[in-house]
């Protein structure tokens, strides 16, 4: 089951007489929550920075291909030109 830090801040108890103090509690899910949107907010800074990386690996693999390309035409071309001398 999925919990949101609404969730966890909004959740209640059944009250029973000798039960937990319900402001400790509360207090306590409000930190829960609180850690637990600093958490979501942290995973999805760190997809987003991530995804960017992925996007800059991508763009440096399709330069190198082309830099390859380039050499292997360069060297045919030398070679070329040596054949013709």
């Amino acid at each position: 089951m999925k919990m949101t830090p609404l969730d966890i801040s909004q959740r209640t108890f059944q009250k029973k007489m000798f039960g937990l103090d319900e402001a400790e509690v509360l207090e306590f899910l409000q930190i829960v929550a609180s850690y637990t949107e600093e958490l979501i907010h942290e995973r999805n800074t760190m997809r987003e920075a991530l995804r960017d990386k992925d996007l800059r690996i991508t763009e440096f693999r399709e330069r190198d291909g082309v830099l390859q390309s380039t050499i292997t035409t360069a060297g045919n071309m030398a070679e070329k030109i040596r054949q013709d001398a």
